[in-house]
C-alpha cells in the first residue's frame, strides 16, 4: 500500500478526545502505512476529496440532527468513499431495523415502536417487570432510562417528552440477565469475528436519562458462545443481503441472554460503534488490516 494513503475518521466536536479506540486505531493504521486523521462531520473547512476514504468513528452527536447528518454523508460520498456504505448507515441509524431483523426470523429483544402521542396506549408498557424507554435514534444510552411498574407515570412523561421533541420512541422489557450475565458484544471487521466483551448493566431504575455523549460503561473481555456467534453471523448476513453490500468494514453485535437461556439480539451497531479495542491486545492490528484490505 502506498505510504500516502490518507483516510478521515469521522467524528464530532468534543468526541475525539474521549474516544478510547482512537489512539490505538490510529497507531495500528500507521503501522499499515495509513495516515488516519479526525474529521468533524459538519465542518465546512474539510476537503473530503483529499482522503482515500471517510470511515465513521465517533460522530456521536448525530442523534440530535440525524437528517442533517445523513445529508452531510451524502455530500461526503460525492468526494470520497464512505464506510460503512451509506445504504447500510441509512438503515442502521434508526433502531426500527430491529423490526426488520425480527421479521427475518432473528430472535430480537421484544420491541414496541411509537411515532407520535396519538399512537400511545398504556399497554405499550409491559404489564409486569421493568422496562426501558429510549429514542429509536440514539447512541451511548443517551435519553434512555429504565422504569419499574411503580414508575409508569415517569415513563409516560419521558416518552411524551421524547415524542414532543420530534423523536420516535421504542419500549423494551428490561432483560434481567443484564444484571449478572451482562451483555455480550461481538466485534467484526470485514465480517470476520475479531473479539468479544462483556458489558455491565448501564441503567438504574428511576435514574434520569443520560444527556451527555454517552454513558460510562463497565467493559471486560469475554469469549462469546457458539450460539451467540451464530446469531451474530446471521444478523450480518441478513444485513448484507438487505442493504446490497458484499461486506461491512466494521460491525458490533450486542446480545442478551433471554429467559430461555438463548441469546436475543439487543443491537446491531453498524454506524459508529465503539470497538473496545483495549479488551484484546491483538484487535487494533486486526482492525487496521481490515481497513487496509477495504482500501486496496
Amino acid at each position: 500500500m502506498l505510504a500516502q494513503t490518507r483516510i478521515a475518521l469521522i467524528t464530532c466536536t468534543d468526541a475525539w478526545e474521549i474516544d478510547d479506540d482512537a489512539p490505538l486505531l490510529v497507531q495500528a493504521l500507521a503501522d499499515q502505512q495509513i495516515l488516519a486523521e479526525p474529521a468533524i462531520w459538519d465542518s465546512p473547512e474539510i476537503d473530503w476529496s483529499s482522503y482515500t476514504a471517510a470511515v465513521l468513528r465517533s460522530p456521536w452527536d448525530y442523534t440530535e440532527r440525524p437528517s442533517e447528518f445523513l445529508a452531510a454523508l451524502e455530500q461526503i460520498q460525492l468526494s470520497t468513499k464512505v464506510l460503512n456504505p451509506l445504504a447500510v448507515l441509512r438503515w442502521n441509524i434508526d433502531k426500527h431495523y430491529l423490526a426488520d431483523l425480527a421479521k427475518a426470523g432473528l430472535p430480537v429483544v421484544p420491541t414496541e415502536f411509537l411515532s407520535d402521542l396519538t399512537s400511545f396506549e398504556e399497554q405499550v408498557f409491559p404489564i409486569e417487570g421493568r422496562f426501558v424507554v429510549k429514542p429509536t435514534i440514539s447512541s451511548g444510552s443517551r435519553n434512555t432510562a429504565q422504569y419499574g411498574q411503580s414508575d409508569r407515570a415517569e415513563a409516560r412523561a419521558h416518552l411524551e417528552q421524547l415524542l414532543e421533541a420530534g423523536y420516535q420512541v421504542m419500549v423494551q422489557p428490561y432483560i434481567d440477565s443484564v444484571e449478572d450475565v451482562g451483555e455480550t458484544g461481538m466485534v467484526f471487521f470485514l465480517d470476520e469475528f475479531s473479539h468479544g466483551f462483556r458489558k455491565g448493566a448501564l441503567l438504574t431504575e428511576g435514574i434520569a436519562p443520560v444527556a451527555g455523549l454517552y454513558a460510562p460503561e463497565a467493559i471486560t473481555p469475554r469469549v462469546p458462545s457458539p450460539a451467540q456467534l451464530e446469531l451474530a453471523h446471521r444478523a450480518l448476513q441478513i444485513t448484507r443481503e438487505r442493504c446490497g453490500t458484499d461486506s461491512l468494514l466494521y460491525a458490533r453485535v450486542d446480545v442478551l441472554e433471554g429467559s430461555d437461556g438463548q441469546p436475543q439480539l439487543l443491537e446491531l451497531e453498524l454506524t459508529e460503534p465503539s470497538y473496545f479495542l483495549r479488551t484484546d491486545a491483538a484487535s487494533p492490528a486486526r482492525a487496521a488490516a481490515a481497513y487496509a484490505r477495504a482500501l486496496a
